[in-house]
């Protein structure tokens, strides 16, 4: 039972049926599953059980192989997983994913349409692509803000 090494992929097995100490398990299939540190079977949560995730791994639908280096949508957010399978979610929220920097918070949930300070600077990360806006001059919430070729926003009125 949970994540297993196959030949090189990594897939991820739950126990069936009403004993969880038999051979054999269910593969896991279109789900992302959060893991806690040292342990390769996600945990069971309830009201009393707090977790620190320290992996998320979305399960492709079909093959059940872990994905790898591709943006998938699951709990009505778009979520990216790297070279390692593992959802990428960066201390300092941002990161660069295929030569965009987009905005990724601890849970690995990309920021699309939104306005967020990053080290005090304003940013706003496009709501169809999620990627930092640049050049620009937008209006967000009744208030216009400039964008430098960086993305660095300001204030202007």
């Amino acid at each position: 039972m949970g994540l297993q090494n196959i030949d090189g992929k990594l897939y991820y097995f739950i126990a069936s049926g009403a004993s969880k100490y038999i051979q054999y398990g269910k593969q896991v299939k279109g789900e992302i599953v959060d893991f806690v540190a040292n342990s390769n079977i996600a945990p069971v949560y309830s009201m009393w059980n707090k977790f620190e995730i320290t992996r998320r791994y979305y399960f492709d639908e079909n093959t059940g192989e872990a994905v790898k280096n591709r943006y998938i949508y699951d709990r009505g957010a778009w979520y990216y997983f790297g070279e390692d399978g593992n959802a990428i979610r960066p201390e300092s929220g941002e990161a660069v994913i295929d030569g965009q920097v987009v905005y990724l918070y601890e849970s690995g949930k990309q920021a699309k349409g939104e306005l967020i300070e990053v080290n005090g600077v304003p940013h706003y990360y496009d709501a169809n692509t999620g990627a930092r806006v640049s050049n620009a001059i937008l209006t967000i919430k009744g208030k216009t803000y400039q964008f430098d070729a960086d993305g660095n926003g300001k204030l202007v009125g």
